[in-house]
């Protein structure tokens, strides 16, 4: 009588011919070197483990949230930040484009300076499509230079050491160059006043960039900054270190960029000097809006004495 191909009698009858291959398997597991590397290989995990504790130090970053979300209609970022006005913000973004931009923490808004703009004008914008908007915010630059300034701060925790998305960069894949490019530190950037008094300074990187495609893109004036794990930097490189410092646990930043489209400069040459009067005429308007946005934007960041201290950085409510 024949028997079926996987019959049980079949399966053992052929045991005793794997029996070699499986003794001789259990020998190499027996060999001393064998048994003396998993052994170094085990002590070293173990050593590790002991020493990253021991010295305190942490690969990864425990993520910190923000106190307040930046667009939080009461306790966010303000729609009036002393004389300028929000005109237009982009409150959400394709799944595409947030995957891109790394987070879903983010304000993108338009501010108008007050003393500049009637607010009739400002009123032209209620009621309006995004393009109708834009349409209309193109009229008010032309008329009014200087007076409509872009506000982008977006927010990032919990990451080894990835910097993204700065204009160095992305202005430059979209079609721009830098023609004046200015570092500027300390006491000479940026200021703000501080609620128990005193006074911030901020360092900052300011570019003018024009177009370089030929496709007649609007020259543009930029400065960006960083406030991450508790003071402020103009590198991205020193971001990453920071976000980089074994000894913290934890690590955030939030990139601040500010922004003018000069249209009247549409089609000429931009200035390759920092420091000329169009150039200068802009930071000085892009400085009084970071005065007047930086607390604002400060209340809603972590504590970051209070995360040091363990203690949290606590929700907060407008003073």
């Amino acid at each position: 009588m024949s028997t079926a191909p996987n019959s049980p009698s079949n399966s053992i009858a052929a045991a005793p011919a794997e029996l070699p291959a499986r003794s001789g398997k259990r020998q190499l597991y027996l060999q001393p070197a064998f048994i003396a590397t998993v052994a170094v290989l085990g002590a070293a995990a173990l050593g590790l483990n002991a020493t990253t504790q021991a010295l305190q130090v942490h690969f990864k970053k425990l993520p910190v949230p923000l106190r307040v979300k930046l667009d939080d209609p009461a306790n966010g970022v303000s729609s009036i930040l002393g004389f300028w006005q929000k005109v237009t913000e982009q409150a959400s973004l394709n799944p595409d484009l947030q995957h891109e931009l790394g987070t879903d923490q983010f304000v993108f808004r338009q501010y108008a300076d007050l003393r500049r703009v009637p607010k009739d004008r400002i009123a032209e914008l209620k009621d309006k499509d995004e393009k109708q908007q834009q349409l209309l915010l193109r009229k008010i630059m032309d008329e009014y230079p200087n007076a409509i300034v872009s506000l982008a701060v977006t927010y990032y925790t919990g990451l080894a050491d990835r910097v993204t998305h700065v204009p160095d960069v992305c202005m430059v894949a979209g079609g721009y160059r830098p023609v004046s490019y200015k570092v500027v530190s300390d006491k000479e950037g940026a200021s703000f006043k501080l609620p128990e008094g005193g006074e911030r300074f901020v360092p900052f990187r300011y570019i003018n960039f024009e177009d370089e495609t030929g496709r007649g893109q609007v020259p543009t004036r930029v400065v960006y900054f960083f406030n991450c794990n508790g003071s402020y930097e103009e590198s991205p490189q020193a971001v990453r270190g920071k976000l980089q410092d074994l000894r913290e646990r934890h690590g955030y930043y939030a990139k601040v960029e500010l922004m003018i489209t000069d249209f009247r400069s549409v089609g000429r040459a931009v200035s390759e000097d920092a420091d000329d009067p169009a150039a200068k005429a802009s930071l000085d308007q892009i400085r009084d809006l970071i005065a007047q946005a930086l607390p604002e934007i400060e209340r809603c960041l972590p504590d970051w004495a209070a995360v040091k201290a363990g203690t949290g950085g606590g929700a907060v409510g407008k003073h």
